[in-house]
């Protein structure tokens, strides 16, 4: 029997118990300091009186989580989603469903068990979930889905052809060796890079101790060698312990990953422990972007992000991604998403030479002579590392000049900008929102622009361009949003 959504409906009782867990982990983060001291230095009087103490927050959580679950209620109004929850303090919630981004789903073992389900509304306006329903039983949570996003439910069951037409079709799905493969391309250089600060903070301390070759030492100076080979092997097994645990956080945070299209949206469903369902419309899809660090270039994967509307000042907050994919599901997703984009008939145009100039001054000289002069005053070769970083600094200048590259034809405009980890930005021209042209001080002396793009989900920017050729790429833009009948929502 399909619930009423026109009347409120509370949660599943089962609620009770997330709620429960929710504030028993807001206790702990507040409470910890107090909680190490009872368990470090534990007393007969400090035992019984955490005890009592223990049994009163316990029975305030479960009392608030009572009052919690009786005082929350949602139901639909037409085309508005309401949510009413509190006791003294009373909040309600008003969201249209067209401005709903999307129904989520998690379910943790718990939610398995009792087949319920974590259920998160999202809107464009909101950093976060906007709604947060913490127990819905899965039959309900079909259902909610079907109201919300314009699918009533008895034409599911009166309409076989229609039902049909939306079937849900797998596009594909990432076995045990694809996630090894992904865990084992991920960034890990910045933690390699805290590993090696730790490892020559220790150095430092031997060679306080020691002196870099003490005369008349040996014995101290064999003992700092092996000391120092010791840190090299604590290197390395820091080093592996990173690559192993981002595996595993990479196994059980998409294990039995699966992507499925049905003509209107994308539902992706991962999870081990915590099984997550995220569903990405296409109407109000705003971009892709694909990247593919080094290691990933290895596997032959990439990372993409969905972004979607996003409100002002929350950029990111509305981005879905699949850590890790091939080049043919790459395809099959911008096949279905740009479907009626051709992406043909245009040519790729690149940004004035003086961009890498000024990457080389920002990144390269600056560092560099800062260095220098510090070598100035230091015992150690410092300035020869300023020398040598300022002529290195030359030639990643030159390769992120070299790789800005634009792409634009009648429907779509794409952004391709890194050397080692390149991005690229596919974005409908019509979910453009409006284009501005800025100049630093620099840029008005060589007459070049900088041509920024707003969308729903953010910015982008193509920088460094000819005054003239900006303000005709600008009045191009404007001309097609204007004219281009089709909703960005």
């Amino acid at each position: 029997m399909m619930p009423d959504f026109h009347q409120p409906l509370r949660q599943s009782p089962w609620a009770i118990c997330f709620i429960l867990w929710h504030y028993g982990k807001i206790m702990v983060r507040q409470l910890w300091p107090i909680l190490l001291i009872v368990f470090v230095r534990p007393s007969e009087q400090r035992g019984e009186f955490s005890l009592y103490v223990f049994l009163g927050v316990l029975f305030i959580m479960l009392v608030s989580s009572l009052i919690s679950h009786f005082f929350f209620s949602y139901w639909i109004d037409g085309d508005t989603f309401h949510v009413r929850e509190g006791w003294l303090s009373k909040k309600n919630k008003t969201i249209p469903i067209d401005r709903i981004q999307s129904l989520n789903v998690e379910q943790t073992m718990l939610h398995r068990i009792t087949d319920t389900g974590k259920v998160l509304v999202e809107t464009a306006g909101s950093s976060k979930a906007e709604v947060e329903i913490r127990a819905v039983s899965m039959a309900q949570v079909e259902a909610l889905r079907g109201q919300l996003f314009g699918r009533a439910i008895h034409r599911i069951e009166t309409d076989a052809q229609e039902a049909s037409n939306e079937e849900e079709q797998p596009l594909f799905t990432l076995g045990v060796i694809d996630l090894l493969k992904i865990g084992l391309s991920q960034n890990h250089l910045r933690t390699i890079g805290v590993v090696l600060v730790v490892i020559i903070g220790f150095l430092d301390d031997l060679q306080n101790q020691w002196g870099l070759l003490p005369e008349g030492k040996l014995e101290e100076v064999g003992e700092a060698v092996q000391s120092m080979m010791w840190l090299g092997i604590l290197g390395a097994l820091l080093t592996v312990g990173v690559i192993v645990a981002s595996v595993i956080r990479i196994l059980v945070t998409h294990a039995d990953l699966a992507l499925y299209f049905n003509g209107r949206r994308f539902r992706l469903n991962a999870g081990l422990l915590t099984i997550r369902e995220t569903v990405v419309s296409i109407q109000k899809l705003q971009s892709l972007t694909w990247s593919e660090n080094p290691l990933q270039r290895l596997f032959g994967l990439y990372h993409l992000v969905f972004a979607q509307a996003s409100a002002e000042g929350t950029q990111g907050r509305q981005q879905v991604g699949i850590p890790g994919l091939y080049a043919g599901q790459l395809k099959q997703i911008l096949d279905r998403v740009f479907l009626s984009e051709d992406r043909r008939g245009g040519t790729w145009r690149g940004i004035d030479r003086r961009y890498a100039w000024r990457y080389w001054l920002l990144a390269g000289l600056v560092p560099g002579l800062a260095l220098i002069v510090i070598g100035v005053v230091s015992p150690y070769p410092v300035w020869l590392a300023g020398l040598l970083w300022t002529a290195y600094a030359l030639w990643p200048a030159r390769q992120r000049w070299k790789r800005y590259r634009w792409y634009l034809n009648g429907d779509i405009l794409i952004l391709k900008r890194g050397w080692l980890t390149p991005h690229t930005t596919l974005l409908p021209i019509y979910k453009i929102q409006s284009v501005s042209l800025h100049q630093s001080p620099v840029q008005r002396l060589h007459d070049l622009v900088t041509v920024t793009i707003h969308s729903a989900a953010g910015t982008e920017a193509i920088p460094y361009l000819p005054r003239l050729q900006a303000a005709a790429l600008q009045r191009y833009l404007l001309y097609r949003i204007e004219t281009d009948t089709r909703s960005w929502m």
